[in-house]
């Protein structure tokens, strides 16, 4: 038998086996030439060691080795402090610190900046980052001794943020000058930014819009995109639908992760617009109360009605219940209020008409070409614009038709002249008055 003294350990296998005592088998009573492989104990603390291997048998003495050895203590490394940075910043200096003579490291994430393994200590070194997200890369340090023995490795960590967000606005804006109900001129900045995660958010101030395309506009607009954005851009304008009045203010330009950028707009105006009120013309038959007076509006602009005005106009005229036939100016009273409309005022007419039965209607003409009562006069039909006139025979054809009176019968059907009779007419006024009818004789 072969027992280790303190401190080591045998076996009869290079490689494994190993333990306080081995037994060697004899044959016959004869040992054939055996290695016997001696170790420090796992268990020994560093330093020297030395003792006897003894071999023991029955009946025999003991024989001795002297064996010795030196444990070197496992080299040891301390865990660095974890650093974070954003892209494009340097690391400070790593120095590797512990019982080690060296030491061996690797990355796991070489696209930080550093390379994927090396020795000894790690120099400072430019972070890169060109993602939107944070990276983090995990430093494995395993510390070496000079018998090549390792000691225990250890994990550190870099982590590189993305670059920050950031937004730029440029321009230089001049004031803006437009009518009420139509939008002004184009004013035109650009905006850009780094490292977004969202769209970008245009907001004007109060009475403006914008547009990516000088097309369409809208009260906000957003730019789409990731990453870096390169100078776009962006349209502004006075609002169609903004009231009469001066603006001004900032342009918010606005993202998730940064802060906002801001462009001012220089006081800007919208002016009233121009909006005509006629008098509506007006007829009504002599004695009769005048009818109710309204006017036309001209110019209204956004879908804006009378109902938008702070004051309506009056209407006033001259002609009373008993005013003779004839016409008689209307007028719009200048009245009118709204802070967005200016006013333009013309006047209508108001005719008063003869009462149709008291019409006089000739019961004769004599068409000989004379030049005197040679055509149907009518006096004061001229009243009744709409009014129809027929005139027949005394078998009912219809030898003459007219729509108004602008020219007076002259006793004719198809260009031929009529004999000398008696013909049946039949005026319509059109108004809601009755029919007036009679006879009319032609003397030739």
């Amino acid at each position: 038998m072969a027992t280790a003294p303190t401190g080591f350990e045998v076996s009869l296998i290079a490689g494994s086996g190993y333990g306080k005592s081995v037994t060697l088998n004899q044959s016959a009573g004869n040992l054939s030439n055996t290695t016997i492989y001696v170790r420090s104990a796992a268990g020994d603390a560093a330093g020297p060691i030395a003792g006897n291997v003894v071999l023991s048998t029955t009946n025999v003495t003991d024989q001795t080795v002297a064996v010795s050895g030196i444990v070197n203590a496992i080299p040891t490394v301390t865990t660095p402090g974890y650093q974070v940075l954003v892209n494009g910043a340097r690391t400070a200096l790593i120095t590797f610190i512990g019982t080690a003579s060296t030491f061996s490291w690797t990355n796991d994430t070489p696209g930080i900046g550093l390379a994927a393994s090396g020795t000894g200590d790690i120099p400072s070194f430019t972070a890169v980052n060109n993602t939107m997200n944070l990276v983090t890369a995990t430093i494995t340090v395993t510390p070496l001794n000079s018998t090549g023995c390792n000691g225990m490795p250890i994990e550190f960590t870099i982590t590189v943020n993305p670059s920050p967000a950031s937004l730029t606005a440029d321009a230089a804006l001049t004031p803006m000058t437009t009518i009420y109900g139509s939008p002004s001129s184009v004013e035109r900045f650009t905006v850009s930014g780094t490292a977004i995660t969202s769209g970008i958010l245009i907001t004007p101030p109060a009475g403006f819009e914008v547009s990516l395309d000088e097309k369409a506009f809208s009260p906000t607009v957003t730019i789409n995109g990731t990453g870096n954005i390169y100078p776009t851009a962006v349209f502004i304008r006075l609002a169609a639908s903004t009231h009469v009045g001066n603006y001004s203010g900032n342009v918010i330009v606005s993202i998730n992760n940064a802060a906002d950028a801001t462009i001012m707009v220089p006081v800007s105006t919208v002016t009233r617009a121009s909006l005509t009120i006629t008098a509506d013309n007006k007829t009504r038959p002599f004695g009769v109360v005048n009818p109710t007076l309204t006017v036309t509006y001209s110019g209204f602009v956004n879908n804006d009605s009378a109902d938008q005005l702070t004051a309506l106009p009056t209407l006033t005229t001259d002609a009373t219940i008993s005013s003779a036939v004839g016409q008689y100016a209307i007028n719009a009273n200048h009245d009118a209020a709204s802070p967005d409309y200016m006013f333009n005022y013309n006047p209508g007419i108001l005719t008063i008409t003869p009462v149709l039965s008291a019409l006089s209607i000739p019961n004769t003409f004599t068409p000989n070409g004379d030049g005197i009562n040679d055509t149907w006069v009518i006096k004061d039909l001229e009243y009744y614009p709409k009014s129809t006139i027929n005139i027949f025979n005394r078998w009912g054809q219809k030898l003459f038709t007219s729509i108004g009176y602008p020219i007076p019968w002259d006793g004719t059907y198809q260009g031929k002249a009529l004999s000398s009779g008696t013909y049946y007419y039949i005026i319509d006024p059109k108004n809601g008055q009755a029919l007036l009818t009679g006879w009319v004789a032609i003397i030739r």
